[in-house]
């Protein structure tokens, strides 16, 4: 109910609170997607997230709600992750926060999973502290076909890990940055350590204890801070009718 902007303020002031200060991530619960058409749905759900921040748009056609749903194709850097039933390692999404609306559940699978990278960082600083060193100093990442100019290679690294405000950040996304290093010419010995250090990033992500299991129901809005929390989603499968389907809006605090 939008209608009280009081009490949405306050509503807002709590979730970002959660989001920036605690658990990093919250999902809303009770929204009836089933009464309205989806038009308005993603009007209302974009209004929401408004009053988290700026959306942003989230590809070159400038959408900003995209439709998450498998399409029938598999992953690869021409086909983006949200648009196959596959499963989805943990990563960050663009801007600060990124939700997640449930419009329909899938037959089966399709949990999401959310962890601290917080933990992730101070497992690193502890036990690997070189690799550490260069995850801070960042990768390239495959544009699959979402930059504005024709390169398919960011020209910058992006670092894994960086301090703003005396707070721990984090930012990756595993398959672009491996798409990006098998184009660029350098030596396998560099590219086997590259590979190496993303792999181990995962499996310190993956450490079960510090996994939270989320199976979102149809009206659930699962909402991350990308700076405090990786997430991800496991492999799904539609029914013969209707497909799983989500909404997703990245929004700059």
């Amino acid at each position: 109910n939008f209608k009280n902007s009081n009490s949405l303020k306050n509503k807002v002031k709590i979730i970002k609170k959660k989001l920036d200060y605690e658990d990093g991530f919250v999902v809303l619960k009770g929204f009836e997607v089933k009464k309205y058409n989806l038009s308005k749905i993603s009007k209302s759900y974009t209004f929401l997230m408004s009053k988290l921040g700026i959306v942003l748009s989230q590809n070159k056609k400038k959408e900003k709600i995209v439709k998450v749903e498998n399409l029938g194709k598999n992953w690869s850097a021409n086909n983006r992750g949200y648009k196959t039933k596959e499963n989805i390692n943990f990563h960050t999404d663009g801007g600060t926060y990124a939700g997640l609306m449930c419009i329909r559940k899938p037959k089966s699978g399709g949990e999401n999973l959310v962890t601290s990278s917080e933990k992730v960082y101070y497992h690193f600083k502890k036990n690997y502290p070189a690799e550490l060193k260069i995850l801070e100093e960042g990768f390239h990442y495959h544009t699959r076909g979402e930059n504005k100019g024709k390169e398919r290679i960011t020209k910058k690294k992006y670092p894994i890990f960086f301090k703003s405000n005396n707070l721990i950040h984090c930012m990756f996304n595993k398959n672009p940055i491996v798409w990006a290093y098998n184009q660029i010419s350098m030596p396998k010995s560099k590219k086997k350590t590259i590979l190496k250090i993303l792999n181990l990033f995962e499996k310190i992500s993956n450490i079960k204890k510090n996994i939270i299991f989320l199976k979102l129901e149809e009206g659930d809005i699962l909402l991350v801070n990308n700076y405090k929390v990786l997430h991800a989603r496991k492999k799904f499968t539609d029914s013969k009718k209707k497909r799983r389907l989500l909404l997703r809006a990245w929004v700059k605090s």
